[in-house]
C-alpha cells in the first residue's frame, strides 16, 4: 500500500518517468490491473509517449472493459491528436457503461461541437444538464450553441440560468 502512495505523491509532483516506473513495477507483478494500465496511460501521455499511452488504455480496457475511465482518457487523447471522431466513439463507449456521469457527456458535447455537429453537441449538453443542473459552464456552452443554431431564445435562458448560478 505505501508503493501505491509514493506513486500518487510522484503523480502530484509530476515525476512522470518514477511514475511510469513505478506502475511498470506494479504491473509486472499484477499483469490484469486496469487502473495501473490507465494510470500510466495518463503518465505516458503526459510525456509525450503517445503510442505507450494509446496501447496502455486499450490493456486496462481489456481487463476491465465496464470502467469507462479508460475510454474517457483515451477519447480526450484522441481529442487532442485531432481524431475527434474516434473521441466521439469513444466517449460514447464511456457513456454506454455509465451513462449517469454528466462529465462524459460533456466530453462528447465539445467534441461534436468541433465537427460543428450542433443539434448533437445540444443533446448532449441537455444531458449533462439533467444529471447536474448546477454546473454553470454547461448552460453557457449549450446557450452558445442554441445561439449558433439560430435559438435565441433557449440560448437566452440557458445564459439567464447560468447568471443565477
Amino acid at each position: 500500500m505505501e508503493k501505491s502512495y509514493r506513486v500518487l505523491l510522484l503523480d502530484e509532483l509530476e515525476e512522470y518517468e518514477e511514475v511510469i516506473d513505478g506502475l511498470s513495477r506494479f504491473i509486472e507483478a499484477h499483469p490484469s490491473a486496469p487502473v495501473a494500465y490507465n494510470n500510466r496511460g495518463v503518465a505516458y501521455w503526459e510525456t509525450g509517449q503517445v503510442q505507450n499511452a494509446l496501447e496502455d488504455f486499450q490493456r486496462a480496457m481489456s481487463c476491465a472493459d465496464d470502467d469507462p475511465i479508460p475510454y474517457v482518457n483515451r477519447g480526450q487523447l484522441f481529442d487532442k491528436l485531432g481524431d475527434v471522431p474516434k473521441a466521439i466513439d469513444d466517449f460514447g463507449r464511456a457513456i454506454a457503461i455509465r451513462a449517469d456521469d454528466p462529465t462524459f457527456h460533456r466530453c462528447r458535447a465539445y467534441a461534436y461541437l468541433k465537427l460543428g455537429r450542433l443539434a448533437e453537441a445540444a443533446e448532449d449538453f441537455s444531458a449533462a444538464i439533467r444529471l447536474d443542473p448546477t454546473f454553470k459552464q454547461t448552460y453557457v456552452a449549450r446557450g452558445q450553441v442554441y445561439k449558433q443554431l439560430g435559438e435565441a431564445e433557449k440560448a437566452a435562458a440557458d445564459y439567464e440560468t447560468a447568471s443565477r448560478l
